[in-house]
């Protein structure tokens, strides 16, 4: 993914009235695909 399509690596959203932070979104969790947190 491209720098500019990329989210930011922070976010905060709110899932059934609460209040979700997100963090490290960048995190490689699958090296093998290159997939991270956020997707």
């Amino acid at each position: 993914m491209a720098q500019a399509d990329r989210p930011p690596s922070d976010v905060t959203t709110e899932v059934d009235g609460r209040v979700l932070g997100l963090t490290n979104l960048d995190k490689v969790l699958y090296p093998a695909t290159g997939y991270t947190k956020a997707e």
